[in-house]
């Protein structure tokens, strides 16, 4: 089964908050081969988004959050699986 990949608007700021990190370190080359990383590993929700471990918050919260590793750092990534998309495939949100 096919998923839609979905950032929340406060993922996309994230992104774009490291990014400007990255640009003001004058570490361009670096930040276009972690946003790269990023894009091919949220690529790989599109076939598998339960792939990843539950995040420890994920029973605190009472809703299944799984994270995804992204070089050090680890992505929440919320697989809501109910949620039809328009084409008829499942949605996958990452926060």
């Amino acid at each position: 089964m096919q998923y839609r990949v979905m950032l929340t608007d406060k993922a996309e700021a994230d992104v774009e908050s490291v990014l400007k990190w990255f640009s003001d370190q004058r570490a361009t080359d670096a930040g276009g081969r972690w946003f790269a990383q990023l894009m091919a590993k949220l690529d790989t929700l599109e076939q598998h988004p339960e792939r990843c471990s539950l995040a420890v918050e994920s029973e605190d919260l009472g809703e299944e959050i799984r994270e995804l590793l992204v070089g050090r750092r680890a992505l929440q990534v919320s697989p809501a699986l109910s949620d039809r998309g328009q084409d008829g495939s499942d949605s996958a949100g990452v926060a």
